[in-house]
């Protein structure tokens, strides 16, 4: 979970310079993530991959769906070379 001060603003947390350090500190790094909104996110390492991959779909595309700040329902790598899409979940 990522506290902020700005709770609306969660998302972008994984943008921020020290947010490799804070992972790679909590479970691995390079790491996944899916932000459906600005103020929601999941973060998951290299080797629960498949297991959230599988699970979170339709809390993700749910989210995305009923949010007026809707970002993406893709699947996220965050790498030292930077950000790659690896997957979606389809919205209709």
């Amino acid at each position: 979970m990522l506290e902020s001060k700005y709770p609306n603003l969660k998302s972008a947390l994984l943008l921020a310079p020290s947010m490799a350090e804070k992972v790679k500190t909590d479970f691995s790094y390079p790491f996944f993530a899916v932000i459906p909104v600005r103020d929601f996110c999941y973060i998951f390492s290299e080797n629960d991959f498949q297991f959230f991959a599988s699970k979170i779909g339709k809390v993700v595309v749910d989210e995305y769906k009923k949010s007026g700040y809707q970002i993406t329902t893709e699947i996220l790598k965050f790498t030292k070379k930077g950000i790659e899409a690896v997957g979606k979940y389809p919205v209709e």
